[in-house]
């Protein structure tokens, strides 16, 4: 199907990660002029300059699952702990620093789709920009020595849409986790 196979092609087997200082928390990164990235009908956008890793290919997935273990609503609201123990990332300190990383790469990737249709008489052409994500809301509660992180992901039009329609795959968490 058009939908998952454009969705697939969409993230890069190559890590972007960089060691950094870890108590520095993550920043929205926007560019003057993104990476973009053509593939057949389709242009991508990568507003943080760099193309989109494993690591967030294995978020993305993990919310795709969280979004059908939680009522398939456009905005899937989870912990921290459940996403990372869902695709296996650490629980405790640099898991949190990927997961926001990965989450705000996704947020700044925009997809472009150019579909353009012949009959004998017309010719339709059909343009969309699209977002994987279009909102990160990001909640730390805090009490006594405990610490809870909540995320609350609304994903993209195209991307709810499509998962909607049964475009997805069933895949083995921990088969992802092993990758």
């Amino acid at each position: 199907d058009p939908i998952e196979r454009q969705s697939v092609k969409a993230f890069s087997s190559a890590n972007k990660r960089k060691e950094d200082n870890s108590s520095q928390l993550p920043t929205l990164q926007f560019l003057s002029e993104p990476l973009r990235v053509q593939k057949e009908d389709m242009l991508i956008e990568y507003h943080t300059g760099e193309i989109l890793s494993a690591m967030d290919q294995k978020v993305f997935m993990g919310l795709q699952a969280l979004w059908k273990k939680k009522g398939e609503g456009q905005q899937v609201v989870f912990t921290y702990y459940e996403l990372a123990n869902l695709i296996g990332f650490p629980t405790k300190g640099s898991g949190y620093r990927l997961i926001d990383e990965a989450l705000n790469s996704l947020f700044n990737t925009r997809i472009f789709l150019h579909q353009t249709q012949h009959t004998d008489e017309l010719e339709v052409e059909k343009q969309g920009m699209y977002r994987l994500i279009s909102s990160i809301q990001k909640t730390n509660i805090k009490k006594g020595e405990s610490n809870a992180q909540f995320y609350e992901v609304c994903l993209g039009d195209l991307v709810y849409k499509s998962l909607k329609q049964g475009f997805y795959s069933y895949i083995s968490m921990p088969l992802i986790r092993d990758l």
